[in-house]
């Protein structure tokens, strides 16, 4: 799981990131794993630092854009921030659920 979270977190920093914040997205990495390596954290504790550490990286709101596809020109703006909450909750829950 943790191959995965390192994964999704470089993949999507590094597209969405300009070259100038890369080392910003490197730092980011060497804190998740220093936090994944640290075993006397709690698990709710790791797990609510890793995710401290990574939520500001993804844009859902970007994300959730091109997930919807043609049909967010559609949506009202609160229906437009509904997907993405959903997608973020989603996101979150599906992906990094297995942080021990």
């Amino acid at each position: 799981m943790s191959l995965v979270l390192l994964t999704m977190l470089s993949t999507s920093a590094a597209h969405a990131a300009p070259a100038s914040d890369r080392s910003g997205i490197r730092t980011r990495i060497d804190h998740v794993v220093a936090l994944l390596q640290a075993h006397d954290l709690a698990r709710a504790e790791r797990r609510k630092a890793i995710l401290r550490e990574v939520e500001p990286v993804f844009d859902w709101h970007r994300m959730a854009r091109a997930a919807l596809g043609p049909i967010w020109r559609d949506r009202t703006p609160a229906e437009r921030e509904q997907s993405t909450q959903l997608l973020a909750k989603t996101g979150i829950r599906q992906n990094w659920s297995g942080i021990r």
